[in-house]
């Protein structure tokens, strides 16, 4: 019994962070008011759950460290995205949790 139990309680889980997943890929896709790029740079990190930086992001996207900075803060300012520490000089960023994400969306 106990282990049935458990395995539920695990597949409520799986079926909640699916529903939370595809809450935030509207919330992205059709209710925030991101650009393009910037709502292509946090679905990318969102999907790999990847730490990345700004000099990552100038290169992945071809854009200058300024537009790739800029892009960076606003998806910090939103909510989206938040520093994880640094390596070095760099900063190192990553997708906020997707309650974070789902709560700024219905906050605004």
């Amino acid at each position: 019994r106990c282990i049935e139990d458990s395995i539920g309680n695990f597949m409520e889980y799986v079926k909640k962070k699916i529903e939370e997943q595809k809450e935030a890929a509207k919330i992205i896709r059709e209710g925030s008011n991101l650009n393009i790029r910037q709502r292509s740079i946090l679905t990318d990190v969102m999907k790999a759950g990847n730490f990345f930086t700004i000099s990552e992001i100038e290169r992945e996207y071809g854009v200058s460290y300024q537009t790739a900075r800029a892009d960076i803060n606003r998806l910090i300012d939103g909510g989206y995205i938040v520093k994880a520490g640094r390596d070095g000089y760099n900063i190192i960023y990553t997708a906020a949790n997707l309650e974070s994400i789902i709560g700024t969306a219905k906050r605004t």
